[in-house]
């Protein structure tokens, strides 16, 4: 005890010391495992908010999320844009029923074989069988019913039909009209379109009748949108179109460009007059007769045109049969190239009758090239009125020619209404 007395002493000599010591090696070590003991849950809590952005993001790469509720909400949603889109081709339908009907004052006989030819292309095959083809006196009955129709398509505008037509009374020399409509473009629709130059037979086949009708609707459709813009008057100084210079529609558009294509318009140089960029037009009407020099390049078009139209050599006799004794063995299908599809490219007859696109079933655009003279003040209403028509033209295409040294605010050429008769479809098939 007495040898441990001078270290009590010491002890009790500085005890302060001693004890300040032993609280900051306590302290120290309470301090070092309670902020090891923080930084563990801090990493800890840290991981978990990290894990749950991470899933955040997972869920929202997830195209589909497995939400039954969410799924069953969506399906609704898209019967419903379905039941909307029905009805709204089902309206277009109806709108157009006016419009795709053949005439009730056509014989009834001959009626009831071709109005429920629809879709032709599903109708009616080709090369067109025995079976399938009209008789030769119904045949007849609408190439001379076709005869007389065309005439009144230049009524509707109050233009003058030049052509000659059978049986019709020689208009007043003295009669003025509304709108000049070029002589050389009603010879070349009516040759190309609605006779035996473009049958290729003295009477057209089952299928030129149908088609002849379906452009028949068309035309007038134009015509009417025609009478719509220019409105209620009773001279040509106050119409706002006042000419028709060339008017084509279906493969005579595709066939332009030489390559099953709708051609875009391009600027023309002054040299190439009204129709420079629209390709062959003036070689087209030039050809057919009377049409006005100067309109575009293609001096051969109207040749190809009459060499790709036809079904063969002139002929024709009576009871069932083909377009003619000797047409050739291999025909032209009368719808290669007619229609188009989005990328106003020709569609070939054997993609159209095997009616396996959507587009196609829907609804079959037909292309329309229209040149006139108009008030160009007025092009927003002519646009608007192809737009409102029961057959709606799609306007794609719209040039107006360069401006000449007279300047002149009145006149111009517009051409390129290469859009398609929409809802064809609805009617036609």
């Amino acid at each position: 005890m007495e040898t441990l007395q001078p270290f009590l002493l010491g002890v009790k000599k500085h005890y302060f010391w001693i004890v300040c010591g032993l609280m900051t090696v306590l302290f120290l070590t309470a301090w070092f495992f309670s902020t090891g003991s923080l930084e563990l849950d801090a990493n800890n809590r840290r991981q978990k908010i990290e894990s749950s952005f991470q899933n955040n993001k997972s869920i929202r790469d997830i195209e589909n999320h497995p939400n039954e509720k969410s799924n069953d909400k969506m399906d609704e949603e898209i019967e419903a844009k379905i039941a909307e889109v029905e009805q709204a081709w089902q309206y277009q339908y109806e709108y157009q029923k006016g419009v795709l009907v053949w005439p009730q004052s056509m014989e009834n006989e001959f009626l009831s074989q071709v109005q429920n030819m629809t879709p032709i292309e599903k109708s009616v095959e080709f090369p067109v069988k025995e079976e399938q083809e009209l008789d030769a006196r119904w045949r007849d009955y609408y190439r001379l019913y076709i005869g007389r129709e065309l005439p009144k398509m230049a009524d509707l505008v109050d233009a003058y039909w030049a052509p000659q037509v059978l049986g019709r009374e020689e208009p007043d020399e003295e009669q003025t009209y509304t709108v000049d409509w070029n002589s050389g473009n009603q010879q070349m629709l009516q040759s190309q379109r609605f006779s035996s130059a473009g049958w290729g037979s003295a009477n057209p086949s089952i299928l030129n009748i149908l088609y002849a009708q379906e452009d028949l609707w068309v035309l007038r459709q134009i015509m009417e949108i025609i009478k719509d813009t220019n409105g209620t008057v009773d001279a040509r100084y106050k119409a706002r179109i006042k000419r028709i210079d060339s008017l084509t529609l279906g493969k005579d558009v595709t066939r332009v460009g030489l390559s099953g294509f709708v051609k875009k318009l391009t600027l023309a140089g002054p040299e190439a007059g009204e129709g420079g960029g629209m390709g062959g037009m003036g070689g087209m009407m030039n050809e057919m007769g009377g049409g006005d020099s100067g309109r575009g390049g293609g001096g051969a078009m109207g040749k190809m045109a009459a060499q790709n139209s036809g079904f063969g050599g002139a002929g024709g006799g009576g009871g069932r049969g083909g377009a003619g004794g000797s047409a050739k063995k291999e025909s032209l299908d009368p719808a290669e190239n007619r229609y188009v599809d989005e990328k106003l490219a020709g569609v070939p007859a054997r993609k159209l009758r095997a009616l396996d696109d959507a587009d196609l079933i829907v609804a079959k655009r037909l292309p329309v090239r229209l040149v006139v003279l108009m008030d160009q003040r007025q092009i927003n209403r002519f646009i608007a009125d192809c737009g409102n028509a029961k057959l709606p033209l799609e306007i794609r295409q719209v040039r107006l020619p360069q401006a000449g040294g007279g300047g002149g605010g009145m006149g111009g050429g517009m051409g390129g209404m290469g859009g398609g008769m929409g809802g064809m479809g609805g009617g036609m098939g």
